[in-house]
């Protein structure tokens, strides 16, 4: 009775080692692939620090923008506070 928590750790373990062994042996065979892909998307590159520091009313203007070219209409809600950065 004392060793059946021994019985599941052991089967824990086990699934451990084959979940590594079966990463390690995708990574082999994906990362190879991947240094290949050409678009940026897919590449993992860096954002911007235009794109990725906004204030808030450019984050708003940037998605009215998508919004009006979707035909969707949009106001703010709130008084955005030009001097708040999205992400800071």
């Amino acid at each position: 009775m004392a060793l059946k928590p021994m019985d599941d750790l052991g089967i824990v373990v086990l699934f451990s080692v084959f979940e590594s062994a079966v990463r390690d042996h995708l990574e082999g065979i994906i990362k190879p692939l991947a240094a290949e892909l050409g678009h940026p998307l897919l590449r993992r590159e860096p954002r911007p620090t235009n794109i990725a520091n906004l204030t808030a009313s450019e984050a708003f203007a940037r998605l009215k923008e998508l919004l009006d070219t979707l035909g969707i209409a949009a106001e703010p809600e709130l008084d955005i506070d030009a001097g708040s950065r999205i992400g800071s």
